[in-house]
C-alpha cells in the first residue's frame, strides 16, 4: 500500500475504526520519528502521530521492526484507547538523555507497557513547558531533560536545555499519559536496565 501512494503517505482511512476500515493515501509530513506532532498529516511516511504520546512513531508488525530492545505496542487515541490493528514502536529512550533518541519538542518518560508482561519502558512524548522549580503534575508537563518529582516539582536530569514546546502538552491529571501509566521517580535498577540494552 505504501508503494501505491507514490509521493503521498499511507495512513488510516478511519482512526476511529482502526485498520479494519482500510488505508488511504494522504498528505506526507516532514516530522520524523520521535518528534512532537499534533496530527498524522505532519508525520513522515511510515510513522503515525500517536495521540497517546504526542509524537510521530514508526509503524510496526512486531518488535523486530523496532529499535533494539524496544516494543511494538498499540497506537492510542486521544482518550487513551487503543486503535484496533495499529501498532507502533516505543522509542526505548533514556529519561536521563532524551536527546539521544527523542526529536524536536519531545522528551523521554517512563511508561508501563505489556510486552507481553507489564514492564517499564522509556518512550518519547511531547515535552511540556515547565522549567526547573515550577509546579507540575507529571513528567510530560516538564521541558525536555526534566522530570516531575514526588514533590510535584521537576528536577534536572541530563544536560539538555530545551526551548519551550511549540505544540500542545499532553496532560492526564497527574497520573496517565493518555492511557499509559507514568512514574515520576525512576527506580535506579530500571534505568540501569535501560542503559545496558542501548
Amino acid at each position: 500500500m505504501r508503494a501505491a501512494c507514490g509521493g503521498a503517505k499511507c495512513t488510516l482511512t478511519s482512526p476511529a475504526e482502526g485498520t479494519s476500515a482500510g488505508f488511504e493515501c494522504g498528505p506526507r509530513g516532514t516530522i520524523e520519528a520521535w518528534s512532537a506532532c499534533e496530527t498524522d498529516a505532519e508525520c513522515a511516511d511510515g510513522t503515525w502521530c500517536d495521540a497517546g504520546t504526542g509524537v510521530c512513531k514508526p509503524w510496526c508488525s512486531s518488535r523486530d521492526d523496532c529499535p533494539s530492545d524496544a516494543a511494538c505496542v498499540s497506537a492510542r487515541r486521544g482518550d487513551g484507547t487503543a486503535i484496533a490493528g495499529l501498532t507502533v514502536c516505543t522509542a526505548h529512550c533514556l529519561p536521563t538523555a532524551p536527546q539521544a533518541r527523542c526529536g524536536a519538542d519531545a522528551t523521554c518518560v517512563l511508561v508501563t507497557i505489556d510486552d507481553p508482561e507489564p514492564r517499564l519502558e522509556g518512550d518519547c512524548a511531547a515535552a511540556g513547558d515547565k522549567s526547573a522549580g515550577c509546579l507540575c503534575q507529571e513528567d510530560v508537563d516538564c521541558k525536555a531533560g526534566l522530570e516531575c518529582d514526588v514533590g510535584r516539582r521537576p528536577a534536572a536530569r541530563g544536560a539538555r536545555s530545551a526551548a519551550p514546546a511549540r505544540r500542545r502538552r499532553v496532560r492526564r491529571g497527574g497520573r496517565d499519559l493518555r492511557g499509559q501509566q507514568l512514574r515520576a521517580v525512576r527506580p535506579a535498577d530500571v534505568l540501569q536496565q535501560l542503559r545496558g540494552s542501548q
